[in-house]
């Protein structure tokens, strides 16, 4: 993350790493990785972890800047942290077909009455 300010607030967005996620006492330590750039950065986290949450998993977590010594550390406000649940292919492809089917009777429906008027 580069041009942040030390103290200042943000909503963290990206992919929980592989590998990255650690328990140490009540504080849960995991990287964020940036979907669009190569980079990650650690995030220092307590409170409630919602049941999704998994490596290779989109989140959002509300953090601030750990110190001014440590600029890739961030700690995450408590109770913050969400889970995007990914989109389902096959709920997407339904909802294509239903849409198609509704618009074919529409069009099937205006035929049909077409000739009466």
């Amino acid at each position: 993350m580069c041009g942040h300010s030390p103290g200042s607030r943000y909503i963290l967005a990206g992919t929980v790493l592989a590998g990255s996620v650690k328990q140490e006492g009540t504080t849960l330590l995991f990287r964020v990785r940036d979907p669009k750039l190569d980079e990650s950065v650690l995030v220092r986290y307590t409170g409630i972890v919602p049941d999704p949450f998994a490596p290779g998993r989109g989140v959002l977590v509300d953090v601030k800047e750990a110190d001014a010594g440590d600029s890739a550390t961030f700690v995450g406000e408590q109770n913050s942290l969400t889970t995007k649940c990914p989109r389902s292919t096959r709920r997407r492809r339904t909802a294509t077909r239903t849409r198609r089917r509704s618009r074919d009777a529409e069009q099937l429906m205006i035929q049909d009455v077409s000739p009466w008027l």
